[in-house]
């Protein structure tokens, strides 16, 4: 009891700043989660299946390419004035492919599914390394956890409100109510940067280095090295076991657009609910006793997942393993916990995707993974 109170007991000042920290993320990762069922839902009741895997590759194209502009741009520019202009022009964004959807109809679903994965995992992108200026090193040891945490709360509360959402409005209308929780996390960011304006005035600029010699520092690290493979074996196998569930999802549901649309939502509520309940009761014993068997955790589960799906395929098997997909820890964040090298901590979030260059304490290393885009699903 002692160790949680330890992890939950702020300085005064420092509380207001976990709190709307914490929101932020709420609204971000809400916004990010309510927006994808909406694309998914959509492109599996409307659209040509046989053009999934197509939407995978533009997918990994557009996040590649919106991430590397930010990177880019992000070390040059105060982050406070950043996100304000980034939030809105995503506000801007999401109702305008709501727009064109209304206008141009099937035709443009497969734009909106690349599109809302782009404005998702730039959202990310952009929330942690806003936070991260927000944060000084020890604030943010004692802090990212329970911050973090909120992807999950958002996830569970996301999934619940766009199924009801859902239900009354439509499925296409779940697009405005992600552009009014981006439109919030425009209004939280404006107020942190108000509060305090003294940590975005001292902004590290590190991008004339950065980007240049990652990749290098990347293949000369071990311990890089090998999260990096458990990273492309992770996303590899997610894009198979997602391209798997979609597939049975499409034809369970087939010609049931509503239907569909409320199981993805509580499927995705019930799946953050569950992970809830596994951080609570097994995060941290599984951190003290292996990270390296929490590392091969996640592909190592998908993989046999698959295979299973592929000797018995049924629609319940596929739920099941992409369950295990929204459940169980991904590495990058588990990989924070690890000891990484000194000069691998600042420039490592853009190539392997960590939460953050501040490292979390290890019990608190699961609550990040809904914050970090989860795969192409």
């Amino acid at each position: 009891m002692g160790s949680w109170k330890g992890q939950v007991a702020f300085p005064g000042d420092e509380r207001p700043k976990v709190m709307w920290s914490f929101l932020h993320l709420l609204a971000t990762v809400g916004a990010f989660v309510i927006a994808r069922i909406c694309r998914d839902a959509l492109f599996l009741s409307r659209f040509d299946i046989d053009q999934l895997p197509d939407m995978y590759v533009w997918t990994a194209l557009a996040v590649a390419a919106s991430t590397y502009v930010y990177s880019r741009v992000v070390d040059r520019v105060r982050r406070d004035r950043l996100v304000l202009v980034v939030d809105a022009l995503l506000v801007l964004l999401v109702l305008g492919l709501r727009a064109t959807l209304n206008w141009l109809g099937t035709p443009f679903i497969g734009v909106l599914y690349v599109a809302v994965e782009a404005i998702g995992s730039l959202l990310l992108v952009q929330f942690w390394s806003f936070t991260d200026d927000l944060f000084d090193t020890r604030q943010a040891k004692r802090s990212f956890g329970l911050v973090a945490s909120g992807g999950i709360l958002a996830a569970l509360l996301a999934g619940t409100l766009a199924g009801m959402i859902s239900r009354i409005a439509g499925t296409e209308n779940l697009l405005p109510l992600s552009a009014l929780l981006i439109l919030a996390c425009l209004l939280i960011a404006s107020h942190l940067a108000r509060l305090y304006p003294e940590s975005f005035s001292r902004q590290r600029r590190q991008a004339t280095t950065a980007g240049d010699s990652g990749l290098g520092q990347v293949l000369s690290s071990a311990h890089l090295r090998t999260v990096a493979w458990v990273v492309l074996l992770t996303f590899l196998v997610i894009t198979i076991v997602d391209y798997q569930f979609k597939l049975f999802v499409r034809y369970n549901y087939l010609n049931r657009e509503a239907e569909l649309t409320r199981f993805l939502a509580f499927f995705q509520a019930a799946a953050a609910g569950l992970c809830l309940v596994l951080q609570l009761l097994v995060t941290r014993k599984l951190l003290q006793f292996n990270i390296l068997l929490a590392l091969f955790l996640l592909p190592a589960a998908l993989l046999a997942g698959s295979v299973t799906l592929l000797v018995l395929p049924t629609f319940l098997v596929a739920v099941i393993t992409k369950a295990m997909d929204n459940v169980l820890p991904r590495p990058w964040p588990t990989a924070s916990c690890a000891p990484w090298p000194r000069e691998g901590r600042a420039w490592s979030s853009p190539l392997l995707p960590l939460p953050g260059s501040k490292r979390t304490r290890p019990g608190w290393a699961w609550p990040a993974w809904p914050c970090v885009p989860p795969g192409w699903s």
